[in-house]
């Protein structure tokens, strides 16, 4: 985690991030926590996105992964509804994941 603080606040603010288990996806979850934003971050590599769950939990942020296959109708609306309960509501989302072949299920 970074030592410096947010530029800017996003407390209160409660935003859904898909494809969020790595790379920029984790990169934007990680940024959202430490400026105060309450998260819910979905994406297809289940064991990645629970291990930056625990992390940000041990550095003192929340974060709540969701498990989110794009490739299934039924997994979207449930990452949804799942991320919204858990936030109380959603105010912003990053639509990072995309199915590709460059390392996730697909």
């Amino acid at each position: 985690m970074a030592e410096h603080a947010p530029v800017v606040s996003l407390a209160g603010r409660r935003v859904l991030v898909t494809g969020g288990a790595r790379g920029l996806g984790a990169a934007f979850v990680k940024a959202l926590v430490e400026a105060g934003a309450q998260v819910a971050f979905g994406d297809v590599l289940a064991d990645e996105g629970r291990a930056l769950a625990a992390q940000l939990a041990q550095a003192g942020h929340a974060a709540h992964f969701v498990a989110l296959d794009l490739a299934d109708p039924a997994s979207v609306a449930a990452f949804v509804e799942q991320g919204a309960a858990a936030l109380g509501g959603i105010d912003g989302l990053i639509n990072n994941a995309a199915i590709t072949n460059s390392g996730g299920r697909l």
